[in-house]
C-alpha cells in the first residue's frame, strides 16, 4: 500500500484514539461501514478509533490550561502518534474514525471503515472527491486584451462588468440664497463673513426675528464618469458641524439641529453649468432644475459634529449623464438643495449646518459615485490557475466545478463565459448573489 495513503487517514485523527482489533470475522463496527468496505474486503480485521475532540485537548501536556503552542497541545502529539500506528497495519484493515466529547452528544461517526488500501477520500462507491485552491498570485484580474492591467496582488476578484468608485469634493463653489431674498446670503466659494452651509432655513435673518428658507448650491466642476459606463449610484455626502446646538468655536449663525426638516434634492438642467455668482443670472434660484426625491431628516437625527448624511442623487445625475451632450460638454453638474420645512426665527431656526470647503476641505461636501464600465464586460478576465490536480491517467471525470465565494450582496444576474486554455469554454449564467 502507498504510504500517503495512510497518512491520510491518519491525519482524521487530530486526538486521543482508542484501537480494539477484532478477528476476521463480522462484528458490532460494521454499522459503520456505510458501503465502504467491497464484498472482498468484509473479512478484514476492523479498526475503529474513537477520538476525544473535547475542550481538553487542546491543554498542553504537562497543563490543565490551553496553550496557545500548536505543537504542545494534546491533539498535536496524538495526530502523529495516529500517523506512527497506521504506518506500521497491514494492507487487509479496515479503519474508521469516530469523535466524543462533552458535549453530551455521544460519538460521531466521520469516517466510516475503509479498507486502508482504498485512498482516503474515496467515495461508497469507489470514485473520489478532491479540492485544489488557488493559492498565492494564481488567482488574478485583467481589464484589457493586452495584460497591461493585470493585477495579482488584490484582494478580490471581479467576474463581469468592474465596478469603479469615484468621487469629488464641492470646493469653492458651495453657495447659500435664501428665497426672500434676491442675494446669495453669506457664502459665496471662499468669502464668508459666516461659517458653513445650512439646510432648510438661511443661516442670518431677513428681518429683526425671522429666518426664511433657503436653497443651497453645490456644483461639481469636473464628474469625470467616461462615456458608455452605467451609473449604479451616487449620492451628495455632508458632514455635520457642531454638536446639538452648540457651534464649533469662531463660528457665528443661527441653527437648530435638534428639529425635524426636510429638504429636496435638485439638479440643474444643464451641461457646463457655471459657477455660483451673487449676479443674475448665476444665482442659485435663477436657474432651472430636476427635483428628485424629497429627504427627511427626523428630530435630532443628523446632528451630532462629524455626522454624515447621503442623499440619493442617482436619478438625478443620470438625467445630465444620458444627456447627447455630456461627451462634449465641461462634465461640470449644480446641485441644489431646496428646503421644505418653512421659515424659522432667531430663536427657533430649522435647519441643519454642514462644513463647507472653505471650513474644512476634508469635510466638504463630495459626490460619490459608483459606476460600471459597459465596455469592459467583454474584456474584464479573471484567471484561476490550480497546482496540483492530480487526476491518474484512466480516470473518468464524472464532476467539476469552480466554486467562488461572493464577497457582496449583487441584485442583478449575470453572465460569464468559462474557457480553460485549451479553449473549451461554457456560458454560465449567475442569478444574484447574496454575500451571505
Amino acid at each position: 500500500m502507498n504510504m500517503m495513503k495512510k497518512l491520510k487517514a491518519g491525519a482524521l485523527a487530530f486526538a486521543y484514539l482508542s484501537v480494539a482489533m477484532a478477528p476476521a470475522m463480522a462484528d458490532d463496527s460494521e454499522i459503520y461501514v456505510a458501503g465502504a468496505v467491497s464484498t472482498s474486503q468484509t473479512g478484514n480485521p476492523n479498526v475503529l478509533m474513537l477520538i476525544d475532540t473535547s475542550g481538553s485537548m487542546a491543554w498542553g501536556m504537562t497543563t490543565t490550561s490551553t496553550t496557545t503552542v500548536e505543537a504542545d497541545r494534546r491533539y498535536s502529539h496524538l495526530k502523529s502518534a495516529t500517523k506512527s500506528i497506521i504506518s506500521t497495519l497491514p494492507d487487509n484493515i479496515n479503519v474508521g474514525v469516530a469523535r466524543y466529547n462533552s458535549d453530551g452528544n455521544g460519538g460521531r461517526i466521520i469516517y466510516p471503515l475503509t479498507a486502508l488500501s482504498t485512498p482516503a477520500n474515496a467515495n461508497a462507491d469507489g470514485s473520489q472527491n478532491f479540492r485544489v485552491t488557488a493559492v498565492g498570485d494564481q488567482d488574478v484580474i485583467q481589464t484589457d486584451s493586452t495584460g497591461a492591467t493585470l493585477n495579482s496582488s488584490g484582494d478580490h476578484l471581479t467576474m463581469g462588468g468592474v465596478l469603479v468608485s469615484y468621487a469629488q469634493t464641492a470646493n469653492g463653489d458651495g453657495s447659500m440664497q435664501c428665497t426672500t431674498r434676491t442675494s446669495p446670503g453669506p457664502y459665496i466659494g471662499s468669502g464668508t463673513s459666516v461659517k458653513g452651509l445650512y439646510l432648510n432655513t438661511h443661516p442670518t435673518p431677513y428681518s429683526t426675528t425671522n429666518l426664511g428658507e433657503a436653497s443651497m448650491g453645490l456644483r461639481f466642476a469636473n464628474v469625470n464618469i467616461p462615456v458608455g459606463a452605467t451609473i449604479v449610484s451616487a449620492r451628495i455626502v455632508m458632514t455635520h458641524a457642531g454638536a446639538g446646538t452648540s457651534q464649533p468655536s469662531g463660528w457665528s449663525g443661527t441653527y437648530d439641529s435638534n428639529v425635524a426638516i426636510s429638504i429636496r434634492p435638485e439638479v440643474q438642467n444643464l451641461l457646463s453649468p457655471v459657477a455660483f455668482t451673487t449676479a443674475s443670472p448665476n444665482r442659485i434660484n435663477d436657474r432651472s432644475y430636476i427635483s428628485g426625491t424629497q429627504v427627511d431628516i427626523a428630530n435630532e437625527q443628523f446632528d451630532a459634529d462629524g455626522d454624515v448624511l447621503g442623499v440619493d442623487v442617482t436619478s438625478l445625475l443620470n438625467a445630465m449623464y444620458t444627456n447627447v451632450g455630456w461627451a462634449t460638454s465641461t462634465k461640470a453638474v449644480a446641485f441644489r438643495m431646496v428646503g421644505l420645512s418653512g421659515n424659522g426665527t432667531t430663536s427657533a431656526p430649522r435647519n441643519r449646518r454642514i462644513y463647507a470647503y472653505h471650513d474644512t476641505p476634508a469635510k466638504a461636501p463630495r459626490l460619490e459615485v459608483v459606476y460600471s464600465l459597459a465596455t469592459a464586460l467583454t474584456t474584464t478576465m479573471t484567471g484561476v490557475r490550480f497546482g496540483g490536480v492530480d487526476i491518474p491517467q484512466g480516470a473518468t471525470i464524472h464532476e467539476a466545478y469552480l466554486q467562488f465565494t461572493p464577497l457582496e450582496t449583487s441584485s442583478a444576474a449575470a453572465s460569464f463565459l468559462v474557457a480553460s486554455d485549451k479553449n473549451e469554454a461554457a456560458y454560465i449564467n449567475s442569478p444574484a448573489l447574496d454575500s451571505t
